[in-house]
């Protein structure tokens, strides 16, 4: 399988000619390369409360994600962040590193 090099929406065959300028790569050559420079498609956000079953949810979910070599819940997503109130080290992500809370700041909520 081919493509031309605007345009590795569309695959077609050897026989396929590119538009003038366009360059043909072969769809597997490229895979990698998609791979590492695409940005992420889904970016998940969530809030917890440090010392909480919140944490323990996301703890759990990335010692998890570690033992069945795969990618659970908020992890699974191209790029996350978690917020609290202070930064927590939550556990090793297998694509990212550690992962750590990001800080924010409290908002008064309520009258």
């Amino acid at each position: 399988e081919y493509c031309c090099s605007n345009d590795c929406n569309s695959v077609g065959s050897e026989d396929r000619p590119c538009p003038a300028g366009q360059e043909r790569w072969a769809v597997e050559a490229m895979k990698h390369v998609v791979e590492e420079l695409s940005f992420p498609t889904l970016y998940c956000v969530s809030i917890m409360m440090e010392n909480s079953y919140e944490q323990d949810i996301f703890q759990t979910a990335l010692a998890q994600a570690a033992h069945m070599e795969k990618d659970i819940g908020i992890f699974g997503c191209e790029g996350f962040d978690v917020f609290s109130q202070n930064p927590v080290k939550l556990g090793w992500h297998q694509r990212s590193g550690w992962v750590e809370s990001v800080h924010f700041e409290q908002a008064t909520v309520g009258r």
